[in-house]
């Protein structure tokens, strides 16, 4: 079956939908359709909290996204954070300066995915994306300042910072504190985040936090990953912060077997989502809301249309679907 090039298929959409959007109903249950395709246990996490603007009139969010449900995953400012750049240390949070969060509603521990667990690990997962949402929930009247909203194209720690740092950055998102939240969406961006966890070379943090890089947040905490995203605001002291994340996970492996569903693999489409997510974290500025869904369909659309993409359509899709059948042990349609 040759693969129709006038836009992506269902699988593809909702693999778009959650890269783009993760906050999307429609990005539930995604799984990232590439290869190796295996069933899987499809899980969307997700958890609200409040961050506050500290007293020194700055404050913070950061996100790294993990597969396990008492892992720190969300590092935030307390009304009483008296910085002006952006950091976490065990100085801070023991003064009680920051505080973090995990996503309780994840199936697995962090013993389960990791060799730190009796045995052989249990279960092997795979971050499909993760989202982080920030919005003021103060009152009107000291309702005001800016956002600045960074996700790091490198997946590289994004702790310790500071606005200058952050507006250096053309992915820098700069904008005014309104009644509309703001948000940003991480996704997987090499081979080592779209596999599976659980091979021997990696390790807990890679287990654990398969978008940090194999770095932790800081010294103080070497077995807590790296965040790749930040919202930081600057506004009137004490102001809170509504924030959301959710993420979308896949898990394989014994103590998933009872929950797994059918997967699907389309590497034409996954290679579109890819280069429309280059596109679209290239062409972020001020004033312009981050990940639109629509703006990722419109993207992979042309992609797919390229004349270049249509002639690998037409010359690679029977090799591929051979390849997809033998490999994974299922029939894999590339739709």
């Amino acid at each position: 079956m040759v693969p129709r090039g006038i836009g992506l298929s269902g699988c593809g959409r909702k693999y778009a939908t959650a890269c783009s959007n993760p906050f999307d109903q429609d990005a539930d249950f995604s799984c990232v359709p590439a290869f190796p395709t295996r069933e899987s246990q499809k899980v969307t996490g997700f958890f609200e909290t409040t961050a506050f603007i500290g007293s020194s009139g700055y404050g913070f969010v950061a996100l790294a996204p993990s597969l396990a449900n008492n892992a720190t995953m969300l590092w935030k400012s307390t009304a009483t954070y008296g910085q002006n750049t952006y950091k976490v240390d065990s100085a801070l949070e023991a003064g009680g300066q920051i505080s973090s969060d995990g996503c309780p509603n994840l199936p697995y521990t962090q013993a389960q995915l990791t060799s730190s667990g009796a045995g052989d690990v249990k279960v092997v997962g795979r971050i499909v994306s993760a989202g982080l949402e920030a919005s003021y929930s103060g009152t009107l009247l000291d309702r005001g300042g800016n956002y600045y909203v960074y996700s790091s194209p490198n997946h590289n720690n994004t702790l310790p910072t500071q606005n200058s740092e952050l507006t250096s950055r053309q992915q820098c998102l700069v904008t005014t504190i309104g009644e509309k939240p703001v948000m940003t969406a991480v996704s997987a961006i090499d081979s080592d985040e779209v596999d599976f966890t659980g091979s021997p070379s990696l390790s807990d943090i890679q287990n654990l936090y398969p978008y940090s890089q194999d770095q932790y947040v800081h010294s103080n905490y070497t077995g807590i990953g790296a965040p790749v995203c930040i919202i930081a605001f600057v506004g009137k002291a004490e102001s809170p912060i509504r924030v959301r994340v959710r993420l979308h996970c896949e898990y394989a492996g014994e103590l998933a077997q009872t929950n797994l569903s059918p997967s699907h693999s389309n590497v034409i489409d996954f290679n579109a989502i890819q280069q429309a997510k280059s596109q679209m974290m290239a062409q972020r500025s001020d004033g312009k809301i981050v990940n639109q869904k629509s703006t990722m369909f419109e993207l992979a659309d042309k992609i797919l249309n390229h004349p270049a993409t249509q002639n690998v359509v037409k010359y690679a899709a029977g090799a591929a679907m051979k390849y997809a059948t033998s490999s994974s042990g299922n029939l894999v349609e590339l739709r």
